[in-house]
């Protein structure tokens, strides 16, 4: 799973600029993704037109006992108790997706600070409620991810995890990203400000 990442983070090293015959990076994505056996389901904040009774069935498969294991590598906490429709709302470059099996949603992923000029994205603030690892849902879920930010001309994405979040790092790896730069700043947690972390890069061509 990856965490969050700031506005002001490196974009990849990857290619400056592509071929001028090849169209611009598109954010448009789709309302649904294809991940089987699972799919993802994109989230909208309430004010633009989102589902109360979906946003909360998300962010219900978090309950408030298993938010500080959950989120433990999270700079800050995204759904439980009510958090998810805030986070949905915030003034951010993202596009939330809810993950499904069958008729009940299991986590969420978000793709984010895309630079269309070096057709890069991030993928993060991935989780899965507890009951689901052990699925290979994450491995589904990035396939899914890769194939659509391929469809829609981004060459190369970047994911962010803390150095210390071993579990984290080994999911990055089998889907195929490779160890990037060391963030040389600290990373800040928001609910834990005095506790010290570094942010380790992966990056995956696509």
């Amino acid at each position: 799973m990856s965490e969050r990442q700031p506005d002001s983070a490196k974009p990849a090293s990857g290619p400056a600029s592509a071929p001028s015959s090849e169209p611009a990076p598109s954010t448009d994505f789709p309302d649904c993704i294809d991940a089987a056996p699972f799919e993802l389901r994109r989230l909208r904040p309430l004010e633009a037109g989102g589902d109360a009774n979906e946003i909360a069935a998300v962010d219900e498969m978090v309950p408030e006992e298993e938010i500080g294991e959950t989120f433990r590598f999270f700079t800050s906490i995204p759904a439980g108790g009510g958090r998810l429709s805030g986070f949905l709302a915030e003034d951010a470059p993202r596009c939330t997706y809810a993950v499904w099996n069958g008729d009940r949603p299991i986590g969420c992923t978000s793709l984010y600070n895309w630079d269309l000029s070096a057709r890069t994205c991030m993928i993060g603030y991935t989780w899965m409620a507890q009951a689901a690892r052990g699925t290979g849902a994450n491995v589904k879920v990035k396939e899914g991810l890769f194939a659509t930010l391929r469809e829609h001309g981004f060459r190369m994405v970047r994911l962010r995890a803390d150095i210390a979040n071993e579990r984290s790092r080994a999911a990055m790896a089998k889907v195929g990203a490779v160890p990037a730069e060391i963030e040389p700043g600290p990373r800040v947690y928001a609910r834990d400000p005095d506790r010290e972390a570094r942010s380790q890069y992966f990056e995956r061509e696509l």
